[in-house]
C-alpha cells in the first residue's frame, strides 16, 4: 500500500469532518488473525489521549474516538468498506474477509460493503472494468 493513499484518504476524512469514519488501516486479510490485531490497534488508538497526529498507522495516536464495547468483542463495526481487493486478490484473502467481518460486524445490521468491478447479468458494468 502506497503511503500517499492512505495519506489521501485520511485528508478526505479530515475535510468531511466525519466523526465515525476512522482512520484507514494495513490489513493482511490472509493472516486470519487480522481481526484481533485490529481490535488491539484501535482500543490503542481510542485509549490514547493524543490526538494531534494525522498518521493512520495502528500504533499512532491519530483518534480520540471511542468505540461500541460488547461483551463478545472490544468493539463491534456497524460497517466494513472493502474496495478493489476480493476480484483480484487469492482466494485465501476473500476467505479471511469474510471470516473476519462476520466476527467484528453487529450481529444485527452489520454491514460488509465491497466495491469492484463486478458484472451484472454476465456483463461488466463499466468499459474501464473489463
Amino acid at each position: 500500500i502506497d503511503e500517499a493513499h492512505l495519506k489521501s484518504i485520511n485528508a478526505w476524512r479530515s475535510h468531511a469532518g466525519l466523526s465515525n469514519v476512522q482512520p484507514p488501516h494495513r490489513i493482511d486479510l490472509s493472516d486470519m488473525n487480522w481481526p484481533h490485531i485490529l481490535q488491539n490497534g484501535i482500543e490503542s488508538l481510542s485509549s490514547s489521549s493524543s490526538s494531534s497526529s494525522s498518521s493512520p498507522s495502528l500504533s499512532s495516536s491519530s483518534s480520540s474516538s471511542s468505540f461500541p464495547q460488547s461483551s463478545s468483542s472490544p468493539f463491534k463495526f456497524q460497517t466494513l468498506f472493502c474496495a478493489n481487493v476480493v476480484h483480484i486478490a487469492p482466494w485465501k484473502v476473500a476467505g479471511g474477509l469474510f471470516s473476519g467481518a462476520a466476527s467484528l460486524l453487529q450481529p444485527a445490521g452489520g454491514r460488509l460493503l465491497l466495491y469492484g468491478p463486478f458484472k451484472r447479468g454476465g456483463q461488466h458494468t463499466a468499459p474501464s472494468n473489463a
